[in-house]
């Protein structure tokens, strides 16, 4: 195996974001915009996972700075976990979008894709494969023939 293939699979480990917690607080976040809070009972039926291993999940949240605890015990997403989740949204609508309209695949196939790999792509990669959907939708002759004419799966 190649020097740089060694260096290239530890960059996977280096991303501050799991996929487990990406979930945490993109859960997180819905559960304030839809009640006004969230707590670690509300956190762990949402998830469907025990409340002991929801708190241990949300304290290395809070512990790497992107979870906030108040008094009550209702949680809210620090400036960076906020952050984070804007660029997990904008990530996964993008990459859903081009899965979609431009790989021709199901929207569940594009939005299970998307889910998979919303916290590891670089936002370079993201800009540039959003230019290249929006280069793509606004010449179809560029796009005919690409796409599939079989099953969308």
């Amino acid at each position: 195996m190649p020097e740089s293939s060694d260096k290239t699979w530890k960059q996977y480990d280096m991303n501050p974001v799991t996929h487990s917690a990406a979930h945490y607080l993109l859960t997180i976040q819905a559960l304030i915009e839809e009640h006004g809070y969230a707590r670690t009972t509300d956190i762990a039926r949402e998830l469907a996972i025990t409340p002991g291993s929801c708190s241990q999940a949300l304290r290395s949240l809070k512990t790497k700075g992107f979870l906030l605890e108040d008094d009550n015990k209702f949680f809210r997403l620090s400036p960076e976990g906020n952050e984070t989740v804007i660029t997990l949204r904008t990530n996964a609508k993008v990459l859903e979008e081009f899965f979609a309209d431009i790989l021709g695949l199901s929207s569940k196939r594009s939005e299970v894709d998307s889910c998979k790999i919303e916290h590891l792509v670089h936002p370079t990669t993201v800009a540039r494969i959003r230019k290249l959907t929006h280069f793509l939708k606004t010449n179809p002759q560029t796009l005919e023939g690409f796409q599939s004419k079989g099953s969308k799966e």
